[in-house]
């Protein structure tokens, strides 16, 4: 309630909702996104050719996919993530302790949003928008992918938050934009790139929470008597 009207105070509209992982900016995002995809599927033209007309359920199932997972173009870019990650963690593991969750129950939510809600939010949703809808409306209007791949990997960078973060986010917003226009109107592999990709993001957090939470738990003190 606290929260609610110290909100109403700065002229914003506040939205309660449940305890539960993720965000609700998020759950409205993924929907939206999907909803604009499907619009422009319907679409008759050049751009409309382009776009995956697989079902909803074939877009988030992509990930498990066997024909997927054994394509090099997907398993050679995990292994090179999955090694960057592997370096990343020796690191971070050495830096020191970090914010870690304060309770099992907090430890629980942050680990379902990093293992669950963010690659199911994430992968095929952002997609079917960066890569399906907005990577074609910018090769109709550009006729270039040497145009429209940097145009719509630089947005999907700049939705990311540490500059470090947009960095990488570019990086793989042009790999995942070649591949999408390499297989025109098959999203399913970068998909499964993207879902793997943001697993083991998620992997790495969750566990370097935990162990900075074993080597320093926040917000105890304690002390003792010697006689």
């Amino acid at each position: 309630d606290h929260a609610c009207a110290l909100a109403e105070v700065l002229g914003k509209q506040p939205v309660r909702v449940a305890e539960c992982p993720g965000f609700v900016v998020n759950r409205v995002l993924v929907r939206a996104m999907a909803e604009a995809y499907r619009a422009a599927a319907l679409i008759d033209g050049e751009s409309s050719a382009m776009l995956d007309q697989s079902s909803r359920s074939e877009l988030f199932l992509a990930p498990f996919d066997v024909k997927n997972l054994t394509d090099p173009w997907v398993f050679i870019p995990l292994g090179i993530a999955a090694t960057a990650l592997s370096i990343d963690f020796i690191l971070a593991s050495r830096s020191g302790p970090q914010n870690a969750p304060l309770t099992p129950y907090s430890n629980a939510l942050y680990g379902a949003t990093q293992l669950g809600v963010y690659p199911v939010g994430s992968a095929a949703p952002e997609e079917l928008f960066y890569r399906g809808f907005l990577q074609n409306e910018f090769l109709a209007a550009f006729h270039s992918p040497w145009l429209a791949i940097p145009a719509s990997a630089t947005l999907f960078a700049f939705s990311h938050g540490e500059p470090l973060e947009k960095a990488s986010a570019g990086i793989t917003g042009l790999y995942l934009g070649y591949l999408a226009w390499k297989n025109p109107g098959n999203l399913k592999p970068g998909i499964a790139y993207h879902f793997w990709s943001d697993v083991m993001i998620g992997l790495e957090a969750l566990i370097l929470a935990n162990l900075t939470g074993r080597a320093a738990a926040p917000a105890v003190v304690s002390f003792e008597l010697r006689y």
